[in-house]
């Protein structure tokens, strides 16, 4: 073989081990915050940069990954800021019921801050599931990981998008879509996952009907689902009884969403029932 020859298979090697599939090596010694999270970009083996933050649980072998998708107000690319997203902050604040967490891996990767690029964008969607696979392999080797998706307002719509675009190898046992929506077409695909919708009756940014067909469309085919639609009254009764959460759903993103809308995601948060229907997959509230 001529030095062509091999100039060319080395470049070939090179390149090769350039784009080989690559994993969270850095996740187990990085952690702040007492050990309980961190940020980081993962650089995916098709040249994605993915920002993300990642909690792990307390002290315990994980049984279960939380997908979180992020709203609208949640892209960018500085992974510290989703920190601010509704569920994280809790989980960061340890406020009740997410004081706790013995069983959950929460992953909540971030889209960039560019026109049109959403949870449902293909390159998106790739940089999640190499994300996700990553961690998986760190966290939850060598079991049968249960594997769930939550969001609230684009977050919610990207929850119905995971889950019915989902590949053959990655299958959501449940759902909790918060103030979201969808294309009701997609609902043959979604017929094996357990759903749990959220949304408020009076939301302006994402009307309740959006929600309301996704409901009607994935009954019809069959699939197990729930629907809690909170009422105005409610959601000042939960504001009222639960303050601690409340300061921290950063509700001054009212004057842009609505009151409603962004009070509903904190709402739901803060219901035991939906972390113990997340930790198990939708068997259990």
């Amino acid at each position: 073989m001529g030095s062509l020859g091999w100039t060319v298979l080395l470049g070939t090697v090179v390149v090769q081990w350039w784009l080989r599939p690559r994993r969270l090596r850095s996740l187990r010694f990085r952690f702040t915050d007492g050990g309980s999270f961190m940020v980081g970009n993962h650089r995916s083996g098709s040249h994605i940069t993915m920002p993300y933050a990642l909690f792990r649980p307390d002290g315990t072998r994980p049984t279960t990954l939380v997908l979180y998708l992020h709203g609208a107000n949640g892209r960018g690319d500085e992974p510290r800021e989703l920190l601010n997203q509704p569920l994280l902050r809790m989980m960061r604040a340890r406020i009740h019921p997410w004081d706790v967490n013995k069983r959950c891996v929460v992953l909540a990767p971030q889209v960039p801050r560019q026109r049109g690029v959403e949870w449902r964008t293909p390159w998106v969607m790739q940089a999640v599931h190499e994300l996700m696979a990553a961690v998986l392999a760190d966290f939850i080797p060598g079991s049968d990981p249960i594997l769930v998706v939550t969001g609230a307002s684009m977050g919610g719509l990207g929850c119905w998008d995971f889950v019915a675009r989902a590949p053959p190898t990655c299958f959501f046992a449940a759902a909790a879509p918060i103030c979201g929506g969808g294309a009701p077409v997609f609902a043959p695909l979604v017929k094996k996952t357990k759903f749990w919708f959220f949304h408020a009756e009076s939301d302006s940014a994402i009307g309740v009907s959006e929600t309301r067909a996704l409901v009607k469309a994935a009954t019809d085919q069959g699939v197990n689902v729930s629907f809690s639609c909170f009422t105005d009254e409610m959601l000042r009764a939960w504001h009222t009884e639960r303050p601690d959460a409340a300061a921290l759903a950063k509700l001054h993103h009212a004057s842009y969403f609505g009151w409603s809308h962004c009070a509903a995601s904190a709402c739901a948060y803060c219901d035991p029932r939906l972390k113990r229907w997340l930790e198990s997959g939708g068997q259990r509230y």
